[in-house]
């Protein structure tokens, strides 16, 4: 009804189910058992919809100064007491692919998923191995009032405006460090 594209995820993960799923056609309600997880498909076969992922939480309040406003987040706890808000949908005006930007010391710090992607999306869960004791169920969870989600609507923001914005905030926080308090 929001002019998502859902995906269908294989139970308890994040990988579609079977080969060629950005071309198929949306899944059936009766496809979806109680165990399968629902992806949104992104980019262009996804009506322009794309995800800012943050992997790097320390990141996660400075996009909040770079970012447009979005009222659709999402995010997970991560074995965690609170919810890491680290799922950003925007609607853009034109088609990009993924990017990544990567943190110094390694990994993913933020994706940029567009064309030829998916993200899991809310009322979805994984299983995480950092969960207690040998790992545990995690669930992807919208932000705020589940309740208020009939009246949220991504916000729709220019392809170049939102990759500069993006792109800007990763280079602030990881250059900071090379800048003395006080100095220029």
């Amino acid at each position: 009804q929001k002019g998502f594209r859902p995906v269908l995820l294989e139970p308890g993960g994040k990988k579609p189910v079977g080969s060629d799923w950005t071309n198929r056609p949306v899944p059936s309600v009766d496809q979806f058992t109680g165990y399968h997880n629902i992806g949104v498909l992104l980019g262009k076969a996804g009506g322009f919809v794309v995800d800012i992922d943050i992997d790097d939480h320390e990141l996660v309040p400075v996009m909040e100064h770079f970012l447009p406003h979005t009222p659709v987040k999402f995010g997970r706890y991560y074995g965690k007491g609170e919810q890491t808000i680290g799922h950003w949908v925007y609607i853009v005006d034109e088609d990009i692919r993924r990017t990544v930007i990567n943190n110094p010391t390694g990994g993913v710090a933020v994706e940029f998923r567009a064309s030829g992607c998916q993200t899991m999306a809310p009322c979805s869960a994984i299983w995480d191995p950092n969960i207690g004791d040998g790992g545990g169920v995690d669930c992807v969870r919208w932000s705020g009032n589940a309740a208020s989600l009939g009246e949220l609507i991504p916000a729709t923001v220019s392809t170049s405006y939102l990759i500069m914005s993006f792109r800007v905030a990763s280079i602030s926080h990881y250059s900071l460090k090379y800048f003395k308090e006080g100095s220029f």
